[in-house]
């Protein structure tokens, strides 16, 4: 952690930073604790949360074989999920205006009995709510489309 965090400094990217300096490390150690010892690790994000997802399936997939994407915009988003159980991970990410492609994932992997990590804007958020261990990334991100 220090040695990321080191690299963090480094190159100054301020959420970031500001997300692990006050990142709940209870928390923290729980996603990595459940990801490390998962039968599979399912991630979705869309819109503004798809690329997050993306590069956290990238560098997970250089760790584990056992990584895959819910591509939650198409029809068949319960298709992907469908055999999900206990010994699963899901990591649902989104933030305002969250996702409901993403919650929709999160709840059908709950009811399989599935972990699901939350990685989101705030602890109350839809995310938040539905997830077992959930990580807050803050973010100022505004949109054009919240003023709609």
């Amino acid at each position: 952690m220090e040695l990321f965090r080191w690299h963090i400094r480094v190159f100054r990217f301020g959420y970031i930073e500001k997300t692990l300096d006050t990142i709940d490390q209870e928390q923290f150690s729980r996603a990595a604790d459940a990801i490390s010892g998962a039968g599979k690790i399912y991630i979705t994000g869309v819109r503004s949360a798809k690329g997050l997802a993306d590069f956290l399936k990238f560098y997970l997939q250089l760790i584990f074989d056992n990584v895959y994407m819910i591509n939650s915009t198409g029809g068949d988003l319960f298709e992907q999920i469908l055999n999900i159980g206990k010994n699963d991970v899901v990591i649902g990410i989104s933030f305002p205006r969250y996702s409901k492609s993403t919650l929709k994932a999160l709840s059908y992997a709950k009811n399989g009995g599935a972990t699901l990590i939350g990685i989101t804007d705030r602890e109350n958020s839809p995310v938040a709510i539905e997830s077992d261990i959930c990580l807050i990334s803050r973010s100022d991100t505004t949109s054009f489309v919240d003023s709609l």
